[in-house]
């Protein structure tokens, strides 16, 4: 079962697009510097523009996150999708990289010194469509309008867990991920937008339906220990 409307589902899109569009441009010119700065900045620009555009309502929680607490489940976002009219509520979980040199590495405090995204990996595979919908993203420091080979133009480029793991197998594993390989996955199983994905979820493509009245209730019940939430929900009178 789809949450929210057809035209509800593609305002979205839209605005999720144009967000990253945005945050694109700043890391190119150098005012987001990091991963991290880049998420916060994209999900706060997705609540503003939601409320702004659209009937939805929109909120973001960003939290620091005590060492070790926020791998538990491989991802460093996560965005909360609630149609109150149908009572049903979605989670999609995010784990964003810069794309550049050197982005995966081998887990120093890990004995078999498996890749640190190999151990992401893992921790998302347990939780995969189960209930979370699940994505990685890359950020790309290129001129906006300018193709990184398979790698979107003007927006991110993000692709689902499961093509991921099919890529190189059953993680975790010591090989290390190189930024060949996400251009080579992306021309085999091609990248989609944010707002793409985000459509996906709301159609019910990916993830699971979760039945609830109480967005903020469903959270802490999940506890998700993510730096970024972003809590997209239909209002009441809807």
């Amino acid at each position: 079962m789809s949450i929210f409307d057809r035209k509800t589902r593609q305002e979205i899109e839209v605005i999720i697009n144009g967000a990253d569009a945005r945050c694109r441009e700043m890391y190119w010119g150098k005012f987001i510097n990091n991963e991290d700065n880049y998420t916060y900045i994209l999900m706060h620009d997705i609540a503003i523009s939601i409320k702004q555009y659209t009937q939805l309502q929109a909120s973001i929680h960003s939290q620091k996150l005590p060492q070790g607490k926020e791998q538990k489940f491989g991802a460093d976002a996560a965005i909360f999708f609630h149609d109150t009219q149908k009572g049903i509520a979605k989670v999609a979980l995010i784990e964003a990289k810069c794309f550049k040199k050197g982005w995966d590495y081998h887990q120093s405090n890990n004995k078999a010194k498996d890749s640190h995204f190999s151990i992401q990996l893992s921790k998302q595979s347990k939780v995969n469509n189960n209930p979370f919908a699940i994505w990685e993203q890359f950020y790309v420091r290129e001129m906006p309008g300018k193709k990184c080979e398979s790698l979107n133009a003007w927006t991110s480029s993000c692709l689902w867990h499961d093509d991921m793991v099919y890529f190189k197998g059953k993680p975790s594993n010591k090989t290390i991920w190189q930024q060949e390989d996400i251009t080579k996955l992306a021309k085999r199983r091609k990248v989609h937008s944010m707002g793409y994905m985000a459509r996906k979820v709301c159609e019910c493509q990916f993830g699971k339906p979760m039945k609830t009245s109480n967005l903020k209730a469903l959270a802490e019940d999940l506890n998700i220990p993510v730096s970024h939430i972003l809590f997209i929900e239909s209002a009441t009178n809807y």
